[in-house]
């Protein structure tokens, strides 16, 4: 046995030609889905004209130490008032990501799409949301003051004699109009999840960074509308860029701000490692 041991031994460290089990290979498997309703609910929606929103998610003690990961695709809650849901074909609406922990860093990376209602799986439902208040001169006033608000008057809301009706006219988009019981009557709705492909931009090789962004921005107009979570999520997560020429904002840099509403994502993602064989240990598929 003493005089087999070198040959086998050099016969091991040369290997055969065509034997490549000795060799790392590169294995992907399903990685981590962030799902935002594991943690919140819908609650509202959301259309910043000319605008975006965008949360920070992080996939450390996802990934191995020793392995890579990159995103493959995103969802995003689309949802329309049922009067509106025949006029939602064309729209336009598209999705960011970025491989870095604020959307100030590194190079974004943009999915636009158009909307085919025809595509997607719709569910109906009813939501109390923030939409034109038809039909109440209150709730009329209110939207003029919002109109204000987001830069239509040109001036500081204090001193703009519409803005100033703003104060009162809140407590009827948020549930003091008239004849409603104190809530905003609940509007008949269609949502569904519109699914966008990363993996043809997002590198095979995987992203570089532990954290990064998802972002949602408005192309058109304010259709369509997008989900939005309850008030219980980290604001330090969460970037808006209103469409106002001032760029991205954090909304807090308070690690325990959990006051803020996230746009509905689902983000799905998977695990790259190195290894001699992918085939699954105990031989299934």
């Amino acid at each position: 046995m003493r005089r087999l041991i070198p040959t086998l031994l050099a016969a091991l460290a040369m290997g055969c030609p065509d034997d490549n089990r000795l060799q790392l290979v590169p294995c992907v498997d399903p990685g981590e889905l962030f799902d935002i309703e594991n943690v919140s609910q819908l609650e509202d929606v959301e259309a910043l004209v000319g605008g975006a929103d965008a949360v920070v998610l992080d996939m450390t003690g996802a990934v191995p130490e020793d392995g890579g990961w990159r995103v493959t695709n995103i969802d995003v809650l689309v949802v329309a008032p049922e009067a509106e849901f025949q006029s939602l074909a064309g729209k336009k609406l598209g999705l960011v990501l970025w491989d870095a922990a604020t959307p100030a860093e590194g190079q974004p990376m943009s999915l636009d799409g158009v909307l085919d209602p025809a595509q997607l799986a719709w569910e109906t439902g009813t939501l109390s949301m923030k939409l034109p208040c038809d039909g109440d001169d209150a709730c009329k006033a209110y939207d003029a003051a919002m109109t204000c608000l987001q830069g239509a008057c040109g001036v500081k809301c204090e001193k703009s004699n519409e803005c100033t009706q703003y104060g009162a006219d809140f407590t009827c988009r948020t549930g003091g109009c008239a004849g409603t019981g104190g809530k905003r009557p609940p509007v008949t709705i269609r949502q569904a999840w519109w699914p966008f492909d990363f993996a043809k931009l997002v590198r095979a090789e995987g992203m570089a960074s532990r954290r990064y962004v998802v972002g949602v921005r408005w192309i058109e107009g304010d259709r369509p509308l997008v989900g939005m979570s309850n008030y219980n999520r980290p604001c330090a997560r969460n970037w808006t860029d209103r469409g106002d020429g001032k760029g991205w904002k954090q909304q807090s840099t308070e690690e325990d701000s959990n006051f803020c509403s996230w746009p509905m994502f689902r983000v799905h993602t998977e695990i790259i490692t190195q290894r001699f064989t992918c085939e699954p240990e105990d031989g299934g598929s």
